[in-house]
């Protein structure tokens, strides 16, 4: 349910031409005061809320603490160069709807040249 609220989100807004939100979030330091961090943790607690009949203030105490936590991490897992267990590739397609060359041409024709938006285009690049 947690990674599902951050992946509608993060598709949502690759979908609107949200980029550099989205680099932001996943190459910035700052996943909690995100405008989409914000969202998701919106969207987690009417989830919260419908599935498990918790009242407003108890499912916001949880969204608060957890969804900046999973942020926290995979922001760690993108930025480590190191680290194998993450594919990129996957939540790339996943937040792209498996259209990862249109993602590349839009960031490119849009001039992306932000160092978060110029470091997700050369990520994309190494997975060719």
């Amino acid at each position: 349910m947690t990674s599902t609220s951050i992946f509608d989100t993060l598709k949502s807004s690759v979908a609107s031409g949200s980029f550099s939100d989205v680099t932001s979030l996943l190459f910035g330091n700052n996943t909690g005061a995100s405008p989409l961090t914000e969202l998701m943790q919106n969207n987690f607690v009417q989830s919260l809320m419908q599935k498990f009949t918790l009242d407003q203030n108890g499912a916001t105490n949880i969204a608060s603490s957890l969804i900046p936590s999973v942020l926290n991490s995979l922001s760690q897992k993108v930025n480590d160069p190191n680290d194998s267990s993450f594919d990129l590739q996957s939540i790339i397609s996943s937040v792209s709807g498996g259209n990862i060359s249109s993602l590349i041409n839009q960031f490119t024709n849009n001039n992306a040249d932000t160092k978060s938006s110029n470091r997700l285009i050369d990520a994309f690049k190494k997975l060719f």
